[in-house]
């Protein structure tokens, strides 16, 4: 808002100066007027701003709460099928279990050592 701009007359010899210190008055009066009416709009914009990053943050914290229900809700699932599934896996026999736990670094090793004998 492009600030308005009054003709404040000085006192002149003639005048007793009570005129001219009206107008001076009454623009100040003016200028404080407008700079609380900034303020007050500036109070509004900062005020509006605000809740409008709360609603943002708001929304997001719903977000994450309907993504981890159906994280949950997923993992849930999943663990009920593999219950379900559990029964009909075939049994896998020990010595099996132990040769899948060999690994190939360790089947080196064991050649190093051999080796070195």
């Amino acid at each position: 808002m492009a600030p308005k701009y009054t003709v404040v007359r000085l006192p002149s010899l003639k005048d007793s100066g009570s005129r001219s210190t009206c107008l001076f008055a009454s623009r100040l009066s003016y200028l404080e007027s407008e700079k609380n009416s900034e303020k007050e709009t500036l109070l509004k914009a900062q005020s509006m701003e605000k809740t409008k990053v709360k609603e943002k943050y708001l929304q997001q914290a719903r977000r994450r709460e309907e993504v981890l229900a159906l994280q949950r809700k997923q993992r849930e699932e999943r663990i009920a099928k593999e219950l379900m599934s559990h029964s009909h896996k075939p049994k896998i026999k020990t010595d099996q279990v132990s040769r899948q736990k060999v690994s190939e670094a360790d089947l080196m090793d064991q050649e190093a050592i051999k080796a070195l004998k």
